[in-house]
């Protein structure tokens, strides 16, 4: 007697949450993803900003490359697929990325200040506003 049972496994997939979304939905998506509570999350983030400012960092760049709930691809993924007729919202990630690098990487280079976040600021308006209205150039 023997029984062949098939099985499939269904893969997790890491996506921002639409459900449980206080800011971007990333701790609720990290909290679906690995079965906790997102308030875990949460507080990792804060505590990584109060000391030292990390968890900003870090969660900005989850945004960028986690997709949202409901999508294939991820803000950083659009940018780089649609590069060639729309080349401004890659120069937005490309500043956002340098910037972000640099700020998270404060033990190599301790002169990161004020003015790589005003790069990440610049690299994150431009990626929001060629994709609010899809234009090819941001303003």
């Amino acid at each position: 007697m023997s029984e062949h049972i098939t099985h499939t496994q269904s893969s997790k997939r890491l996506e921002r949450s639409s459900s449980s979304r206080v800011i971007a939905g990333v701790s609720g998506g990290l909290g679906r993803y690995f079965d906790l509570n997102p308030a875990f999350f949460r507080l990792g983030f804060v505590v990584l900003t109060l000391l030292g400012g990390a968890g900003i960092l870090i969660y900005l760049a989850a945004v960028l490359v986690v997709p949202d709930e409901g999508k294939e691809q991820s803000i950083a993924a659009e940018a780089l697929a649609r590069r060639r007729e729309r080349p401004w919202p890659l120069v937005g990630l490309g500043l956002a990325g340098v910037a972000l690098a640099v700020l998270l990487s404060a033990t190599i280079w301790p002169a990161a200040g004020f003015g790589w976040v005003l790069v990440l600021l610049a690299g994150l308006a431009i990626l929001w506003s060629s994709r609010r209205d899809g234009r090819s150039r941001p303003g």
